[in-house]
């Protein structure tokens, strides 16, 4: 199985960036494939595990503890007219749970690091992928940064598994929320 970790913006967020999104998208019908998922920030690559029942265990002690946090949008990018995302300004707190992922995953499961895991690894929310027209997407992402200005906050509450048998985007289901502590 293709395993998946993020971190889900909380519902008020996530209604609040979908439904400028979906409003947007009403004018260039590009697909919302992305929208299968909640909205979230990656952890890592998603990665292949037949161990996938003591990886989720593993994640799951993981984060049972961590608390909610919130996160700074910086900027809406757009990626070789294929992707359009939410850059996240970076913490430590996010890169020490990327690396601390990367080396624990290694060490007890042998799962080896992406192509774009490790210090490449941007932390972002995509909004869309695999779009096809460029026209079209150029003027989708004007229309959304013109609609939503950075930097802007977003309230983290839940870390998320989601697994997919094919690992293709639009395949993934969530499996298992953990709901993070309130800050003490």
């Amino acid at each position: 199985m293709y395993i998946w970790i993020g971190l889900l913006l909380n519902e008020n967020c996530e209604k609040k960036i979908r439904d400028v999104c979906r409003n947007i998208n009403k004018k260039y019908l590009v697909n919302e494939q992305s929208f299968t998922l909640p909205q979230h920030i990656s952890l890592k690559t998603s990665f292949f595990s037949n161990d996938y029942k003591k990886i989720i265990e593993f994640i799951s002690d993981l984060y049972d503890n961590e608390e909610k946090t919130s996160l700074i949008v910086q900027n809406i990018t757009m990626l070789s007219n294929k992707v359009i995302w939410l850059d996240m300004l970076e913490t430590n707190q996010l890169r020490e749970m990327h690396n601390y992922l990367n080396k624990e995953l290694n060490s007890k499961f042998n799962i080896p690091l992406s192509g774009l895991d490790g210090e490449k690894f941007q932390f972002h929310s995509t909004l869309f992928q695999e779009l096809g027209e460029n026209k079209k997407i150029v003027s989708l992402y004007n229309d959304l940064k013109g609609k939503m200005k950075c930097p802007f906050n977003i309230e983290i509450d839940r870390v998320c598994i989601g697994l997919s048998e094919i690992g293709k985007v639009g395949t993934y289901r969530v499996i298992k929320e953990i709901k993070l502590k309130q800050k003490h």
